[in-house]
């Protein structure tokens, strides 16, 4: 029969294993995305434009959809404006977008640690419209 400490414990153990997966997905996942942009930086900064209103249907809050449509549009963009294999090589696109992507990642991070303390506006909010469009409104109940 368990403890209820060790019990505890084996808890405390897949949980720390799950954050290393977690950790480790996500990073393969940047390093899958900057290799992409390094071959094809403007086909890969285009698709990131295309598909960056998708980011709207994550859960969250209107600010959390906009940041992730944001992000992703500046992205595509900067991948398609900027950066092309005639200014630069395709291990400094690599390098560009990962630093890039772990930076924004980190700093999504400490904003959500932040919020936590701070008490985010729920009456702003990022919604789709009927003629497939996007609107930002500002809801009050008075």
């Amino acid at each position: 029969m368990l403890s209820l400490d060790a019990m505890a414990e084996e808890s405390n153990e897949a949980a720390h294993y799950s954050m290393v997966s977690q950790a480790l997905i996500i990073e393969g996942l940047i390093a899958a995305n900057s290799g992409l942009a390094a071959h094809q930086p403007e086909g890969w900064g285009w698709a990131l434009t295309v598909v960056s209103p998708l980011c709207t249907s994550i859960d969250g809050t209107g600010w959390q959809q906009l940041s992730g449509v944001s992000i992703c549009m500046g992205m595509g963009q900067y991948n398609a404006q900027e950066l092309s294999k005639d200014k630069y090589s395709t291990r400094a696109i690599f390098e560009k977008n990962f630093v890039l992507m772990n930076g924004l990642l980190a700093t999504a991070l400490i904003g959500d640690q932040l919020l936590e303390y701070f008490e985010a506006p729920e009456d702003l909010s990022f919604r789709p419209t009927n003629d497939a469009g996007l609107a930002l409104t500002f809801n009050k109940v008075f």
